[in-house]
């Protein structure tokens, strides 16, 4: 797709066309992180949860969590939850983050990869709307600090009583962009055996294509592009944390790329055959995918799709073509 933005305003083009842009580059998904159910629990608390005498030792039931920081909406009644993981911080800098949830919810994070240094940062107590963000004060955190590549330990624990039920957890990265759910990218699944009761389990990097036989985002052997259209390579990981990522090109480590994505806004023609492998390494062992990109020159002549009219003071007009 081809975006052009028809307006005096230099700015105002270059922020829109910035905006759709990072809309198609970031489609793809990777990640995934272990929801555990419990109950059947009375109780609107969280504390219902976490004093129930099957938690956390024996859930009834699992879900592979694949698409965000979000559980299923109108899962039940009478259930807790519990999820953990690790966020993988995209940027440096000061992240928000935000909780909203039906009945109670609450979201801990660590100052780094060990469970034992998490604390709460976001809470809310009753229920909201799915997604409502601002009702009480305490659903959104204090601002906190993260490495970009560094995995930082986490929990989401919900519980519901009856009627509609929902917890998601949003953030707000150090560029401003607000993202919700936080998505499933940024997120690394907890080791763990996966039988129930999904006990602790200390890994080497493992590459996954399925987890607890739900599909994941994996790299296949060749990518193939359109010329000028953005490319995703996505490796979905289970390990032990600390665990470090490394992207190559052409056996050339690529500077700053240290995400389980590598992003290539625009392919240009003289990528095409280049290779790309991405190793990841914890005090375990290490593991690597690679793949082949391939790109293919555009012999579309473009069409009108749409024409947007932003509705702001510099009079920014967006035109998208195919």
């Amino acid at each position: 797709m081809k975006t052009f933005t028809s307006t005096p305003n230099v700015f105002g083009r270059f922020f829109a066309l910035q905006i759709l842009t990072a809309a198609l580059a970031f489609s793809a998904r990777a990640g995934v992180v272990l929801d555990l159910n419990y109950g059947p629990v009375s109780g609107l608390t969280v504390s219902a949860l976490t004093n129930f005498v099957d938690y956390p030792n024996n859930p009834v039931s699992a879900t592979a969590l694949t698409s965000g920081l979000r559980e299923p909406v109108d899962f039940g009644n009478t259930y807790g939850a519990w999820t953990r993981g690790f966020i993988e911080a995209p940027q440096d800098g000061q992240y928000t983050f935000w909780i909203a949830s039906d009945d109670d919810g609450q979201f801990f994070l660590s100052t780094d990869e060990n469970p034992a240094n998490r604390v709460l940062v976001c809470h809310n107590a009753g229920y909201v709307g799915d997604q409502s963000y601002n009702d009480k004060p305490t659903q959104k955190s204090a601002l906190i600090t993260l490495q970009k590549g560094r995995k930082y330990y986490f929990e989401m624990l919900h519980k519901e009583e009856n009627g509609g039920d929902h917890c998601t957890i949003a953030w707000t990265l150090p560029d401003s962009t607000f993202m919700t759910p936080i998505p499933s990218r940024s997120l690394w699944p907890y080791p763990v055996d996966y039988s129930s009761p999904y006990p602790p389990l200390a890994k080497a990097p493992l590459i996954l294509t399925d987890y607890l036989g739900t599909p994941v985002d994996n790299l296949p052997a060749t990518v193939s592009v359109e010329e000028n259209r953005p490319v995703d390579m996505i490796v979905t990981v289970d390990a032990t944390q600390p665990a470090y990522v490394q992207w190559y090109s052409n056996n050339v480590a690529i500077a700053g790329a240290n995400l389980a994505s590598y992003n290539i806004a625009s392919a240009a023609l003289g990528l095409n055959g280049a290779t790309y492998l991405m190793v990841v390494t914890n005090s375990m062992g290490s593991n690597a995918v690679a793949t082949t990109l391939t790109v293919n020159t555009d012999t579309t002549a473009p069409t009108l799709v749409d024409a947007l009219n932003l509705g702001n003071p510099g009079g920014v007009i967006v035109v998208i073509f195919s």
